[in-house]
């Protein structure tokens, strides 16, 4: 790998308040992207309208200075971007940042403007990367950004933990098991308890350096692009939010589900048959741990939610 790549698109409010306030503050905490030794590029996608405020406001000069090159680049006004499918736009710029690190044989980090990651983190990802791993994965907890605790989070990861667990936000109700407003797409799956254990299927790739090219893939990085780039065993698992922590603020902008359903294994795993790709089911065999103290505490959560993902894979891959 020669260099790394970093992109992000971000427009509106309250996106773009978000990544200026908080993302590069945390990004460059000391053992995060300036404990990754290796040259450094950056694209951030923006409104048109935006492009001139986010290139002038200190936190991205802090982050143009610790990246060899950094651009800013148009996708349209807002106008224009509030009549386009979110999803569809994001592919397509991740489609664009997968070309160019492919050229550059350039590992790709695509960040999102509404996250925040503990001290350390991104030291986790290049010690993976050091020991051979084309993939890192790994997902987040979702809270209130209106809470003095979101808005200010400490750096260190069993702080940050014990401060959002006072303020996860609702949507994380929808997606704990035992719901009983169980959302109807279950990619991802809480157990809560004295921390939290998450189960999920579409796991985020916070780091690919890709060992196939395919810029062609549908859906968006945590969709069909990470099994076409790179094989299941290039995968590093970064599981304990003692080593990496990312946080997701969301306000006004989630929503309930629309739909919801009972949490149970039949139902999940019809919905696993329609939504989920061969490598998928790998990934939800692997819990993550969320604490602010003793990991040990969540064995038996972690056993319990074994033990409901093995029943919905048995369902899964019965014979018709």
């Amino acid at each position: 790998m020669k260099e790394l790549h970093l992109a992000c698109l971000v427009w509106g409010e309250p996106y773009t308040s978000w990544f200026l306030e908080r993302h590069p503050p945390s990004l460059l905490l000391p053992n995060n992207l300036p404990a990754w030794n290796v040259t450094k590029r950056a694209y951030v996608y923006v409104a048109a309208e935006e492009g001139r405020e986010i290139a002038s406001h200190p936190s991205f000069q802090a982050l143009a200075e610790h990246c060899a090159s950094i651009e800013v680049l148009d996708v349209g006004s807002l106008a224009e971007l509030s009549k386009l499918n979110i999803h569809g736009l994001m592919a397509a710029c991740q489609r664009l940042t997968v070309k160019r690190a492919w050229e550059s044989d350039a590992g790709l980090v695509w960040i999102y403007p509404d996250t925040v990651f503990s001290n350390g983190s991104f030291a986790t990802v290049a010690r993976h990367a050091a020991l051979g791993k084309r993939a890192v994965v790994a997902f987040g907890i979702c809270v209130e950004a209106r809470s003095r605790e979101a808005l200010s989070p400490p750096p260190e990861a069993r702080a940050m933990v014990r401060a959002s667990l006072d303020c996860l936000h609702p949507m994380m109700h929808h997606i704990t098991w035992g719901s009983p407003s169980f959302t109807t797409y279950p990619s991802s799956i809480f157990w809560n308890g004295a921390g939290l254990v998450l189960r999920c299927w579409h796991l985020q790739p916070i780091f690919v350096h890709a060992r196939r090219c395919h810029p062609e893939f549908q859906w968006t990085l945590d969709g069909d692009f990470l099994e076409q780039a790179v094989d299941f065993d290039d995968c590093g698992f970064v599981d304990d939010s003692d080593e990496f922590l990312l946080i997701e603020l969301a306000g006004h902008n989630k929503k309930p589900p629309r739909q919801v359903m009972p949490p149970t294994v039949d139902n999940v795993a019809r919905w696993a048959q329609r939504w989920t790709t061969p490598v998928h089911p790998r990934f939800v065999c692997h819990p993550f741990v969320f604490h602010s103290g003793d990991a040990g505490v969540l064995a038996p959560l972690v056993e319990e939610s074994r033990a409901i993902i093995d029943e919905i894979l048995s369902r899964l891959h019965a014979p018709a």
